[in-house]
């Protein structure tokens, strides 16, 4: 049973404004939807986000993106894949949820301190 859906809009920008060729047989690539069902206490659970919004889902969750198909020799490509390909800059990985509200927390307490001390001067 199927328990979610969870979109992945990997670098819009890369994958609609330009034409990509294939690096086999150097025709113009197009884009595929291509999607996975991951069970979330599956060995390749690690490899995926089950977190939505707040809530992090458990089961099977359908995930679904989009990759760059050459419409004669049939290869497949991933926007990171083609991105090194065409040597073009990947971005490192996000920062996770978890170290994003700790940064949040220690800037808040930097600023709360700031603000005492101005106080105090005054």
């Amino acid at each position: 049973m199927l328990h979610g859906r969870q979109y992945f809009n990997n670098d819009i920008k890369y994958v609609s404004m330009t034409r990509h060729k294939c690096p086999h047989c150097a025709n113009i690539l197009k884009t595929v939807k291509v999607s996975k069902v991951v069970n979330s206490n599956s060995p390749e659970a690690k490899d995926f986000d089950f977190d939505f919004s707040d809530i992090t889902i458990k089961g099977d969750v359908k995930f679904i993106w989009k990759e760059f198909e050459c419409p004669e020799c049939r290869a497949h490509f991933t926007v990171d894949e083609l991105k090194k390909i065409e040597g073009v800059y990947i971005e490192s990985p996000k920062v996770d949820k978890k170290q994003n509200i700790i940064n949040y927390i220690i800037f808040s307490i930097i600023g709360i301190l700031i603000l005492l001390i101005i106080s105090f001067i005054k």
